[in-house]
């Protein structure tokens, strides 16, 4: 029997994390394990780069890129993709960004130290320090593991940015990234814990 679409409707949308937690907005924070199952299986680029390259190691990339006192909010910062996916820029709606920041804020708040927490809110420069290293993780990106149309689309380089990508790719598996137990997901694990 096909399940119906009201079915499907929910007062409060919800979906289930990895461990069977409710998650999305207005709801508590998925876990970070659950956060870094999730971030291993989603891929950049909605799955059309050359390789598989997940949000997880994507975040690795943007973490290295930024300076001590931002690495916190970096690891983090696609954290909010548990729930929305990695929605290429293009197609991604002002609905989904208001809630994704939403959620994303209730990630920071329940996984963050109260120092790193308030540094966030307190400095707007920190926030900024991340979307240029979400930036220049991006040109990696594109430069390793990019199609020749995106390579031509964005022919700005970032070869900090690829030494990095590559020195993930070879470090890592695609199992590592995907398996709930895999060494990717443990060392996300890690390094949020250095911020809690």
């Amino acid at each position: 029997m096909p399940i119906s679409e009201e079915g499907l409707h929910h007062p409060k949308p919800f979906i289930f994390s990895h461990s069977g937690q409710k998650i999305g907005p207005g709801y508590q924070a998925p876990s970070v394990e659950d956060i870094a199952v999730s971030l291993g299986r989603i891929c950049r680029f909605a799955g059309h780069g050359l390789k598989f390259w997940s949000v997880l190691l994507h975040s690795f990339v943007v973490q290295d890129l930024v300076c001590e006192e931002a690495k916190g909010i970096a690891i983090l910062h696609d954290a909010s993709e548990t729930v929305f996916s990695d929605i290429p820029t293009p197609f991604k709606e002002d609905k989904t960004r208001l809630m994704e920041a939403d959620l994303l804020n209730t990630i920071f708040r329940e996984h963050l130290s109260n120092k790193h927490y308030k540094s966030y809110h307190l400095n707007p420069d920190i926030w900024k320090m991340v979307k240029i290293a979400d930036t220049e993780a991006f040109l990696g990106e594109v430069g390793v593991i990019g199609t020749k149309a995106l390579r031509s689309l964005y022919p700005e380089r970032s070869v900090k940015a690829e030494k990095l990508v590559r020195k993930y790719l070879k470090k890592y598996s695609v199992l590592d990234t995907v398996s709930n137990e895999g060494i990717a997901v443990i060392d996300f694990i890690r390094r949020v814990k250095d911020y809690q």
